[in-house]
């Protein structure tokens, strides 16, 4: 079974450079906890052809995943993910639950994830919008 702090992964939004997730980085490495950046295959320079799909972004995540849920530490995995990468993520993460993965015989999975930032549609209720 795991043990220590669950590391983070860190999932970056369409047109986000790496360079923006440095802080995401940074202070939970000062609290002890590893992080590991996803740049998804979509965020490029435009030279890529044909531009990389959403099955290509949720994909890479997955098997990013898989390889720190099944790597030598054998360690479970927080999700985070910013933006755009929230749909991605949200698809890449089936299957990595602690129920799925146990019934695999696996003692590692994804507990849990989260959102930075997604855009929210408008409501009627301020408190909602808000």
């Amino acid at each position: 079974m795991p043990s220590g702090p669950i590391p983070f992964t860190l999932v970056t939004g369409s047109f986000t450079p790496p360079r923006v997730y440095d802080k995401c980085e940074i202070l939970p490495n000062e609290k002890g906890y590893e992080t590991s950046l996803i740049t998804l295959p979509s965020v490029n320079d435009g030279s890529r052809s044909p531009p990389a799909t959403t099955n290509d972004d949720s994909n890479c995540i997955h098997s990013t995943l898989l390889s720190i849920l099944d790597g030598p530490s054998l360690s479970n995995v927080i999700l985070a993910v910013h933006s755009y990468a929230g749909l991605q993520g949200t698809s890449a993460v089936q299957g990595l639950n602690k129920a799925s993965r146990a019934e695999a015989g696996k003692t590692t999975a994804v507990p849990a994830s989260c959102t930075l930032w997604r855009m929210s549609p408008k409501s009627a209720n301020p408190s909602v919008a808000s």
